[in-house]
């Protein structure tokens, strides 16, 4: 996944997934900048704002972040399914690399090349 306004290297990125060397358990996984002890923004002026009832907890999972990321094609279909059978945040980081795929069991795996 990449925003529409980022330039994706190909050649990097190749690099970057043939020189993954993962177990068969790391075959679900999510690779990019990942981040920990993010906090719900409650102030109702910002555009990150979510109320308690969208999401009660204090603090975020680990999520990844940035421009891009990098989803396993496995992990995929079991983040899409899990994604079905929750309420909807608007912040697509927090609910698809941390709400979700916490859910869903992916790893998250840090990459350096993905730090902004």
């Amino acid at each position: 996944k990449t925003d529409d306004d980022m330039f994706i290297q190909l050649h990097r990125l190749l690099a970057l997934i043939r020189g993954l060397k993962l177990s068969k358990e790391d075959k679900e996984l999510i690779v990019g900048n990942v981040s920990r002890g993010w906090v719900p923004v409650r102030n109702p002026h910002s555009k990150y704002y979510i109320t308690e009832e969208q999401y009660p907890e204090s603090s975020y999972p680990a999520i990844v972040t940035g421009p891009s990321y990098l989803v396993s094609k496995s992990a995929v279909n079991h983040l899409f399914s899990a994604a079905l059978d929750h309420p909807f945040l608007h912040l697509e980081d927090v609910f698809i690399t941390g709400i979700i795929a916490e859910f869903a069991s992916i790893v998250l795996f840090l990459k350096s090349e993905f730090l902004v």
